[in-house]
């Protein structure tokens, strides 16, 4: 599968980002606070990219906070992380009611 102008875009100024200002070195581990929304899946998905690219140098978390919102499902995207082999974990708390 061949990358999209806007994927190789992201990749170029995100690996460039990372690089200019020394944000990944060597054995770091990243926490992407995945809320279900584009901006958060598309930097796990660029994260994941880069990971391989750079053969694993750096290892990647994702987490995502449940706060039991009404019509809220998680279960494909629990699916995707799976498939793409990202380690994750879903925690639940009602917060939603507070």
């Amino acid at each position: 599968m061949t990358a999209s102008k806007t994927e190789k875009k992201l990749l170029h100024y995100t690996g460039k980002a990372i690089s200019d200002f020394n944000m990944i070195t060597t054995g770091d581990r990243v926490l992407v606070c995945l809320s279900g929304g584009k901006d958060s899946f598309a930097m796990l998905k660029i994260l994941s990219l880069l990971q391989k690219r750079t053969n694993n140098k750096f290892s990647i978390f994702a987490f995502t906070l449940n706060q039991g919102q009404p019509g809220w499902h998680d279960a494909k995207l629990q699916e995707w992380l799976k498939e793409s082999t990202i380690p994750f974990e879903v925690v639940r708390r009602n917060t939603f009611d507070i």
